[in-house]
């Protein structure tokens, strides 16, 4: 998500608790995308938390697809467990 993007929904969002999960694949966009995410996060501390899909997928690579970006059902669980992390780093 680029700054840019970021801005056109931010308004919508005050008083919200946020998840952004972050990406993993083959694609040099990734890294960019990525920090992206990590900028828009260190300004919203309070309102924004990272779901890292990018560590887990990355330590379990033979439970992705061919195209080395979707996971199959083992992954699937664990990448619902960190949205589920997130969303309760808030309390």
């Amino acid at each position: 998500m680029r700054a840019s993007e970021w801005a056109k929904i931010e308004p919508y969002l005050q008083g919200k608790k946020v998840v952004i999960v972050n990406s993993y694949s083959p694609y040099p966009r990734t890294d960019m995308a990525n920090e992206n995410i990590r900028n828009i996060v260190a300004t919203h501390p309070d309102m924004i938390r990272v779901a890292d899909w990018a560590s887990i997928a990355g330590a379990h690579q033979d439970h992705l697809a061919g195209d080395r970006t979707h996971p199959d059902g083992t992954l699937g669980q664990m990448y619902a467990d960190e949205v589920n992390r997130a969303l309760n780093s808030f309390d």
